[in-house]
């Protein structure tokens, strides 16, 4: 069992890395025109201004919204490593609105509106479709932070080739809202400590 100082310390890096995310899905929404991002965008938008003002369940949230973090990255390298960054597998949208969905019902549920049950098990449904661990995500957190400047520099590229006919103020700004794309990935760069280290899920 998580002590409270534990899960504070989880939803104080969560909240730092959402707010990114959120700026980094806010370049994808203007950029790239795809089913379900919109509502992502918004939703994660949301969650992430709600973070701080958790008070009950912030064991449970915390582990959710790693998770959810978890898979923000995935459907951000997704877009990366599709040639035109929007015509995707409709096997992938489908995962992608199954996921948008899912994060729906866990934003109600961090707003205390259903039960933690029923929802950990819709999460858990769209986690494994994109084929994500999450205990190989926290053991891999260490060489995640390895090549997180590489992947900073691929959506530097990505929103440069798909904004060369942006005006330069627009170019400008996508580049401050990415520039500190390097804290997406481990939750506990600030700390020099990953999240879930000595913790358990």
């Amino acid at each position: 069992m998580l002590h409270n100082n534990s899960a504070e310390t989880r939803l104080g890096n969560l909240k730092i890395c959402f707010t990114v995310i959120t700026e980094t899905l806010e370049v994808l929404v203007q950029t790239v025109d795809a089913p379900f991002m919109k509502t992502i965008y918004l939703t994660t938008q949301s969650i992430s201004q709600m973070i701080q003002n958790i008070k009950q369940n912030k064991q449970d949230c915390a582990e959710l919204l790693e998770q959810v973090y978890s898979l923000l990255n995935s459907i951000v390298t997704v877009f990366l490593e599709s040639e035109t960054g929007c015509n995707l597998p409709l096997r992938t949208l489908d995962n992608i609105g199954q996921f948008a969905r899912t994060l729906h019902n866990i934003h109600d549920y961090i707003k205390g509106r259903q039960e933690g049950y029923r929802i950990k098990n819709l999460f858990r449904q769209t986690y494994h479709a994109f084929h994500i661990n999450s205990t190989d995500f926290l053991n891999e957190i260490a060489q995640m932070k390895q090549g997180v400047e590489e992947q900073h520099q691929q959506v530097l590229s990505f929103i440069s080739e798909l904004s060369e006919d942006s005006s330069h103020g627009y170019e400008s700004s996508l580049r401050t809202a990415l520039n500190n794309w390097h804290c997406l990935l481990p939750f506990g760069v600030q700390n020099d400590r990953p999240i879930g280290s000595g913790d358990q899920m």
